[in-house]
């Protein structure tokens, strides 16, 4: 949570989006390299997206762990990007498979600006 806190500082900038971001529930759980670079990968991409495309004031980074599983939700206040949600690219795919590789879910929602969320198993 740390490390995507300040990744989206640098992202947001000076006149970006205020970024809130932390840990919740078992915040000492140990994961995989390969567990950890998914779900760091999946974060800056979300993060990149919010900043580039939503034009939000607010956003959010959380890692949570509970019982057998770990997510990053990254939340901003702003628009979604467009219909098809990718604006042409592959980043949204590209988070999909990543948490699909490590038999998670990924998912993308929208109301009062977006959230997307990426879910792993942890032994």
């Amino acid at each position: 949570a740390g490390r995507l806190g300040q990744f989206a500082q640098d992202q947001a900038g000076p006149r970006g989006p205020a970024v809130d971001a932390r840990a919740t529930g078992e915040t000492d759980r140990a994961l995989a390299p390969t567990q950890a670079l998914a779900l760091y990968r999946i974060g800056q991409e979300a993060v990149r997206n919010a900043v580039a495309h939503s034009g939000g004031t607010r956003l959010s980074v959380i890692v949570e762990a509970t019982g057998h599983r770990v997510a990053v939700v990254v939340r901003d206040d702003g628009a979604f990007g467009g219909a098809s949600g990718d604006g042409g690219g592959y980043g949204l795919g590209n988070m999909h498979a990543r948490a699909e590789a490590l038999g998670g879910t990924f998912a993308v929602t929208n109301g009062s600006g977006t959230t997307v969320r990426a879910e792993i198993p942890v032994a």
